[in-house]
């Protein structure tokens, strides 16, 4: 490079530095260039690395929240087994109960049934007695009975053959009428008496015959009880 003057030297420097200064604000920019781009790559890795920091801790403490809730719900479940068993031994001590109480019931109802088996018997003996009584008397009455009407029989037959032969005697010996009929009026006052005697015996009767349906009834219903 020739140098002919001043001014040529001073533009030659000039334009040396300016080119220079050019070459330098290029490297320079290169330099930034090139260094902002590294910091960018690093914020976007630092950026990258944060998130997934994050998301890992969010996703330990989603887990963590898991565990905690499993626990909870296996604290719940094991409350729950031991209220179950719980239960389940109440409801094995009350079905003992029940079962005892049913017992105790079926052998109080027992001692029912016996004492009124017991008592049904006793009803039955003195039934059976007070029947036999009143056969007994219901049969000595119908036998009393069977007299006098075999006694008003004998004495009607007699007084009626009296009444023939005193009829045929009256007509064969022409008594009057008022004699022949002496014999009839004692015959109907007696047989009045006896009607009068029959009658207080079916009095007497009557009332013994019913009380002897109603315990033969009694007796029937007694049977028909088991």
């Amino acid at each position: 490079m020739i140098i002919r003057d001043k001014t040529d030297y001073v533009m030659t420097t000039a334009t040396t530095l300016t080119a220079l200064v050019k070459q330098q604000d290029s490297a320079t920019s290169a330099a930034t260039s090139t260094a902002t781009s590294t910091t960018i790559a690093a914020v976007i890795k630092i950026q990258c690395a944060i998130r997934i920091f994050v998301s890992r801790n969010k996703r330990d403490e989603l887990y963590i929240r898991h565990i905690k809730s499993q626990a909870k719900v296996l604290k719940k479940i094991n409350q729950k087994e031991k209220n179950t068993r719980r239960l389940h031994d109440c409801a094995i001590i009350i079905q003992k109960n029940i079962r005892m109480y049913l017992i105790i019931r079926r052998c109080r109802r027992r001692q029912n049934i016996l004492l009124q088996q017991k008592k049904y018997d006793n009803d039955k003996s003195k039934n059976r007695e007070e029947c036999l009584v009143l056969r007994r008397n219901i049969n000595a009455l119908k036998k009393q009975i069977s007299d006098i009407n075999v006694e008003r029989r004998v004495d009607d037959d007699n007084n009626n053959r009296n009444y023939h032969t005193m009829d045929q005697k009256n007509r064969r010996r022409k008594v009057p009428q008022k004699y022949s009929f002496f014999g009839i009026e004692s015959l109907q006052a007696e047989y009045r008496s006896l009607n009068i005697q029959n009658k207080t015996l079916d009095g007497i009767l009557q009332p013994l015959q019913k009380d002897l349906n109603a315990f033969i009834t009694e007796n029937e219903q007694l049977k028909m009880i088991p």
